[in-house]
């Protein structure tokens, strides 16, 4: 059986302003020693007098002697866990374990990083099969590299056994990911998020047994949708760019304000889905990217314009897309540059775009709220309300109505008799 020689020692040649010496730590095991400080500090003579603390009385005595008690029963702890683990034992990597400095796996157990690239290799599988969106994997990705600089930054290591994760880990990221990249309350919430549907995983893999996040209590907090107002609308319609490239994103971006279809959604439309539907009228037909759900959308006499003019261009033609292939980094480039040059004090990008559909070109017009989900490919209403902010002034047109109805019952009514009973009377 290996063995862990624990041993307490006080380095004579460092005294501090008060006149204290440090207290160190050795450990000895397998042929091999190393050294680290306790980070506690005490007089050489109460040292002696007290036979290495066995005898302390007064309280700050005994608070050295109980930290050094909990540094001794958790080395021993690691080292047996190691022992237990077939992992290579040297008094150097129990020491880094014991500092956090490096992690180890015990048998049959992974670690975070080891889940989180299997979980993120099956989600590759899934967007071969289309079931799962490139723009998830990216977010998983980006939080797999938040989660390596928070672990670096609190334990100096690379990974973290996945069984040594609690409420403080998780809590401590959230932290480390709001003040630290110093990124906003939902980011926040959706990288902690995704980092617990990989804890999920390992759950249901029987690598990990208890859920660390079951505590975790980040909320995303429902913020108005940016929309064009009809104005605005209508300055980027009526404002002719001098270059292509500005007039081909000013199209597309029309189009998603005709249409409320989001970014990859408009970028994989061909003619296919344009089709003639059960109204004898032209509808796109097709299926959210993010959702797989029924998004089929009439074709307003404005869309209809734009899609016509790229039929013949020959980016559409060789890809037999309704619109050139745009990037999105590109896409939200240049609206920055549209909206400067319609001065429009908003930040564009395609969201605003669905946003402004929902909003301005329909339920500014009458539509109903639920004939707008359908449209937006929306699983549950509130989903609608928190995209489609429902404007005073169709607040207003609705009360008028109902105004007018009321006034006309209050009126009294004129009873007209006949002529011949007039006369007879």
């Amino acid at each position: 059986m290996k063995k862990i020689n624990l041993t307490f020692y006080v380095k004579k040649d460092k005294i501090n302003p008060l006149g204290q010496v440090p207290i160190y730590t050795r450990i000895i095991t397998e042929g091999t020693k190393t050294t680290f400080s306790t980070l506690q500090w005490i007089d050489e003579k109460r040292w002696k007098e007290t036979k290495q603390l066995k005898l302390a009385r007064i309280p700050a005595d005994v608070i050295i002697r109980d930290e050094l008690n909990r540094i001794r029963i958790q080395i021993n702890s690691k080292g047996k866990e190691m022992i237990n683990s077939e992992v290579e034992l040297t008094a150097e990597n129990l020491k880094n374990v014991f500092l956090g400095k490096e992690t180890f796996a015990k048998a049959n157990s992974k670690t975070y990083m080891e889940a989180f690239d299997y979980h993120n290799l099956k989600f590759v599988d899934k967007i071969k099969r289309g079931e799962g969106a490139k723009a998830s994997l990216t977010k998983f990705n980006s939080t797999q590299t938040h989660l390596k600089s928070f672990i670096q930054a609190k334990y100096g290591a690379n990974d973290i056994a996945l069984d040594e994760l609690n409420f403080e880990f998780i809590d401590g990221f959230d932290m480390f990911l709001r003040t630290e990249k110093e990124i906003k309350n939902n980011t926040t919430v959706k990288y902690c998020q995704a980092a617990k549907k990989v804890t999920n995983l390992a759950i249901k893999y029987d690598w990990l047994s208890k859920d660390p996040f079951a505590k975790y209590e980040g909320k995303l907090i429902v913020e108005d949708a940016v929309y064009l107002t009809q104005e605005e609308l209508e300055k980027i319609e009526n404002k002719v760019f001098s270059t292509e490239r500005l007039n081909t994103i000013k199209d597309i971006f029309l189009f998603s304000c005709y249409t409320g279809y989001a970014p990859c959604d408009v970028a994989k439309l061909t003619w296919n889905n344009v089709q003639t539907y059960i109204d004898g009228e032209l509808w796109i037909i097709a299926k959210r990217k993010k959702t797989k759900t029924d998004s089929n959308v009439p074709l307003l006499p404005e869309a209809k314009k734009l899609i016509e003019k790229y039929k013949n261009h020959p980016d559409c033609i060789v890809n037999g897309s309704l619109f050139p292939k745009k990037s999105n980094q590109k896409v939200n480039e240049y609206l920055k540059e549209i909206a400067d040059l319609c001065g429009i004090d908003k930040t564009l990008h395609h969201y605003v775009a669905r946003h402004t559909f929902a909003t301005t070109v329909t339920l500014a017009n009458g539509v109903s709220l639920e004939a707008v989900s359908k449209m937006m490919g929306h699983l549950r209403i509130t989903q609608t309300q928190h995209y489609a902010k429902i404007r005073d002034n169709i607040v207003s047109q609705e009360m008028l109505k109902l105004k007018e109805r009321m006034e006309q019952k209050e009126k009294p009514q004129t009873l007209v008799l006949p002529i011949n009973s007039a006369i007879a009377g």
